[in-house]
C-alpha cells in the first residue's frame, strides 16, 4: 500500500491524528502555543503519513521566512543590531536575490528552540520506514512552500549520533551531517 501524505499549516487541522507518544514538546498544547505566540517570521508544518486510513508517522516542521523583516524576532541580533541589520539585508540580496515580495525559506524538521529530536513521531518498531520517509515529507513541504516562495536550506535538527536511522537515508538525498552538540547532529 502507497503512503499518503496529508500536510497541514496548523495544529488545529490534525485533528487529534498525531500517534499516541509520551513527548512533551510534541504535545497538542505546547505546539498551539508555539503557534500563538511565534514572530510572522515563523510558520509551522505537520506532515502526517498515514496507511490504510491509520497514522503512523508524523513530521513536525518549523520554516523561517528569511525574507521577512520580523527575522530580528528569533534571530537576536540585539548588540550590533544596525551593523547586524545591514549585514543582513546585503547578505540577503546577494544569497537570494532582490526579488522582495518572493519569501525565501528554511524549512527545519524539529524544534529551533530545543535541542533534542522533536521532529519525527512513529508508531510501531518499524522506525526505518519513518527515516526512509522522511526525504519525501520534506519533498512535500518544500512543493508546497514552493506556491509562494523559495526554499533556500533544508535541515532535519537533533537526532542522536548512537542512535541516527536518518542519517545515511538523509546522506542519500544530498543532506550533509553537522555535528552541533557532542550527542547530537543536524
Amino acid at each position: 500500500t502507497t503512503p499518503d501524505f496529508q500536510i497541514y499549516n496548523s495544529f488545529t487541522g490534525l485533528k487529534n491524528d498525531l500517534p499516541p507518544h509520551r513527548t512533551l514538546f510534541l504535545e497538542k498544547e505546547y505546539l498551539l502555543s508555539m503557534e500563538e505566540s511565534s514572530p510572522s517570521a515563523l510558520s509551522f508544518r505537520y506532515v502526517c503519513l498515514k496507511e490504510k486510513g491509520e497514522v503512523i508517522a508524523a513530521y513536525y516542521f518549523q520554516v523561517i521566512n528569511l525574507s521577512s523583516s520580523q527575522l530580528g524576532q528569533i534571530v537576536n541580533f540585539e548588540p550590533y543590531s544596525k551593523i547586524i541589520s545591514g549585514l543582513s539585508m546585503l547578505v540577503q540580496k546577494m544569497l537570494f536575490g532582490v526579488k522582495k515580495d518572493m519569501p525565501h525559506y528554511l524549512v527545519i524538521c524539529g524544534n529551533m528552540y530545543l535541542s533534542g529530536d522533536y521532529g519525527i513521531l512513529f508508531v510501531g518498531k518499524d522506525k526505518v520506514s519513518a527515516a526512509t520517509l522522511l526525504s519525501e515529507a520534506f519533498i512535500y513541504v518544500k512543493k508546497e512552500l514552493e506556491k509562494t516562495g523559495k526554499v533556500m536550506a533544508e535541515i532535519a535538527k537533533d537526532y542522536p549520533i548512537e542512535s541516527d536511522i536518518y542519517g545515511a537515508h538523509l546522506k542519500a538525498k544530498k543532506f550533509y551531517p553537522l555535528v552541533m552538540d557532542p550527542i547530537m547532529k543536524m
